[in-house]
């Protein structure tokens, strides 16, 4: 019981998670991003920085983070973040249609995004 009260909550461990992922620190984010998934199975960010993270950790699943990215895209069709993640493994694995899809897609929802702007896109 005392552990539980010490255990942060749901809000904390995803501001804790998206830091890790934003320093590319995948191998700590992981697993806190694995138990946040339990128990937010349908959270859009959640399944986004679990996608990047597949994605980049080493020995990571470019199919698993497709499939992770692609399901936070179906909870939320509008959730850029996803959009932009899911457009840079497309480039990564030369998945030239994909890919354009992806940034055809974001430009859509958000044509500001940084990242689109330092692709010239």
């Amino acid at each position: 019981q005392e552990a539980a009260a010490r255990r942060p909550g749901a809000a904390e461990r995803l501001r804790g998670a998206r830091a890790l992922v934003a320093a590319e620190d995948y191998a700590l984010a992981l697993p806190l991003l694995e138990d946040l998934a339990g128990s937010h199975p349908n959270s859009a960010e959640v399944l986004c920085l679990l996608g990047r993270t597949e994605d980049r950790r080493e020995g990571g699943d470019v199919a698993a983070a497709r499939a992770l990215l692609a399901r936070a895209l179906v909870i939320d069709p509008f959730h850029a973040r996803s959009l932009r993640f899911l457009a840079e493994l497309e480039q990564r694995a030369g998945e030239g249609a994909a890919y354009l899809d992806a940034v055809r897609r974001l430009r859509q929802l958000d044509p500001e995004d940084p990242w689109l702007v330092l692709q010239g896109s």
